[in-house]
């Protein structure tokens, strides 16, 4: 019992024990974090009245100006001019070092060289306007066809052909054995005739020989001598025949042997002549029956060799399937063949206009590469930059030694009978009391005059606000790139939500405060910090109206607002209150 007694006293001192350890680090820790956590002022959102000035802030613009611009690459040896100084047309403004890197003039002449090489390799181009190719290929394909067309025309015909090629056969095999007997019997008869006029010539030469020995001897024929009882009977008949009868008959005086025998002869001579004759006429007649005949044969026989080659053609036609298969192959060959000029011809079309298209960009492209050169020839031959007007100078970029860029602006010259202008910012609510002719409030006394000449919705945000442009003028010089401000009318309003200017912080966002949201706990408050986006509406300068930029204004009512904070705050940030004008009270 005594033990048990001794285990609960022991229990209860631990216990005790660490409740007092655990409130003394409770204790240093809250002293701890109290000592990390920024103090802040802040305050809650009021409604109130604002009285505040329309003014607007704008920079003075020269109404006519001259740009003077660089050349590009070079290097600048000395600036010579200075901003608000006058120069005259003609002054040197700038001097330029001499150009050592001419790089991008050589690589600017090599790229023209390149284009003009190209395009004479182009103006030598063949164009591929020649379509005889596809025509002579069409042609042979239509040939084809043709060709296919009249063999299926063939085979569709084939057994006529054969039937009349057969009959044909028949016909001139039947004739020809006629005509061969024919033609065999007359050439044996030309072949008789010939021997027999042979033999005649033979014998016909034998008597001319024998008749030339006799003569060669001086056996002469004896003159004819009529007898007298037959003068006057015959005397009618002598005065009638020929000589050469009163030659071949003589008379019938006693003759000798000789005499007797050369009157044979020339009686032998004159039988086998008229017998050679009509041998030769006989033999001539035969010869033409057996050319008739020959020639009947020939063109008999030339006729069956035709009808046997027409015979072997027809029983070579394909069938009418293969013919007409032929006829599909040749007609989808001259498809094709159509189809390859047409896009030939479609190609070359485009190409042609693919072609110009390239040659116009290519002749822009030289155009501008020469161009291009001739302002870097002038450009590094140039060795000063001369005042194009006379006027003062503004807007100077330049110093000595820099490396101008290209097409930069590098100075401005304002003739001096240019007109100065200026533009304001207003929202529409006020810009809607001004009008054109209107002379603004410049709180810069050396301006005259600031009379507006037009208002314009502001393209940045054409709703809520106008660009107000006004004229300026004044005894004293003007000098643009000066701020001006204006007043256009004091206003006064209620706003819900008005609070310190210093409470307000500005980013790359926008404006915005941080509301302070408190929560409670055993070990006491704590207050979180919290980012809101907002509009100012107005402010005096002192103080600002304020609205939540996503338009729920009763997120501004959550907490008290930031005014004043020892240390740059974030979103989420724990803070302590504390009031700066007491620094030895905290919460």
């Amino acid at each position: 019992m005594a033990d048990r007694r001794k285990n609960r006293s022991w229990v209860v001192r631990a216990i005790i024990s660490f409740v007092a350890i655990l409130a003394l680090l409770t204790f240093f820790s809250n002293t701890i974090m109290n000592a990390t956590i920024p103090k802040v002022m802040a305050q809650n959102a009021t409604k109130g009245n604002l009285s505040f000035t329309n003014s607007a802030t704008g920079v003075i613009e020269a109404d006519t100006k001259t740009d003077v611009k660089s050349v590009n690459g070079r290097e600048i040896d000395q600036v010579l001019v200075r901003n608000y100084i006058s120069v005259e047309e003609g002054d040197v403004l700038v001097t330029l070092k001499p150009a050592e890197d001419l790089a991008e003039l050589d690589k600017a002449r090599a790229d023209l060289a390149d284009l003009e090489a190209a395009a004479q390799a182009a103006a030598l181009t063949p164009t591929d306007d020649d379509f005889s190719m596809q025509q002579d290929a069409i042609q042979s394909a239509q040939d084809t066809l043709n060709e296919a067309n009249a063999a299926l025309n063939a085979a569709n015909s084939r057994d006529s052909l054969i039937a009349t090629a057969q009959g044909n056969i028949d016909y001139y095999n039947s004739i020809i054995p006629g005509l061969e007997a024919t033609a065999d019997a007359e050439a044996a008869t030309v072949a008789d005739y010939n021997d027999q006029i042979t033999a005649t010539e033979t014998e016909l030469n034998n008597i001319n020989l024998q008749i030339a020995n006799l003569e060669n001897m001086g056996v002469t024929l004896p003159s004819e001598t009529p007898a007298p009882s037959e003068t006057s009977e015959s005397s009618s008949e002598s005065s009638e025949s020929s000589s050469e009868s009163s030659e071949t008959t003589p008379t019938t005086a006693a003759l000798t042997s000789q005499q007797q025998n050369l009157v044979d002869l020339y009686a032998r001579k004159a039988e086998l002549e008229a017998q050679l004759a009509d041998l030769n006429t006989m033999r001539d007649a035969a010869q033409g029956r057996l050319d008739e005949a020959s020639a009947s044969l020939g063109a008999a026989q030339s006729s069956l060799a035709a009808a046997q080659g027409d015979l072997q053609a027809a029983q070579a036609l394909p069938s009418v399937a293969d013919a007409q298969a032929d006829v599909t192959a040749a007609q989808n060959s001259l498809n094709r063949a159509n189809s390859a000029l047409s896009n030939a011809q479609a190609t070359a079309a485009a190409n042609a206009v693919t072609t110009a298209r390239t040659n116009e960009s290519r002749e822009e492209q030289i155009a501008a590469a020469e161009e291009r050169i001739a302002k870097l020839e002038e450009s590094l031959t140039c060795t000063e930059i001369v005042a194009p007007c006379s006027g003062m100078i503004y807007g100077l970029v330049v110093s000595d030694g820099n490396v101008m860029q290209e097409n930069q602006v590098i100075l401005t010259i304002i003739p001096d009978n240019s007109t100065y202008s200026v533009k304001f910012n207003f929202k529409t609510s006020v810009a809607q009391s001004l009008s054109e002719g209107m002379d603004l409030t410049v709180n810069d006394a050396y301006i005259d005059q600031c009379r507006i000449t037009n208002i314009y919705p502001d393209e940045a945000d054409p709703r809520e606000k106008r660009v107000v442009k006004c004229a300026l003028s004044s005894l004293e010089d003007i000098f643009p790139g000066t701020q001006i401000t204006v007043t256009a009318d004091r206003s006064n309003a209620n706003y819900d939500h008005v609070i310190p200017a210093s409470a307000v912080i500005h980013d790359n966002s926008g404006d915005y405060v941080y509301i302070i949201i408190e929560s409670s706990s055993p070990l006491g408050d704590k207050y979180v910090v919290k980012r809101i986006d907002v509009t100012v509406e107005e402010t005096d300068g002192a103080l600002c109206a304020i609205s939540s930029k996503d338009g729920k204004d009763d997120t501004l009512n959550q907490g008290m607002i930031v005014t004043r904070s020892e240390k740059p705050l974030h979103n989420g940030d724990r803070v302590r209150l504390e009031d700066y004008s007491n620094p030895g009270s905290g919460s």
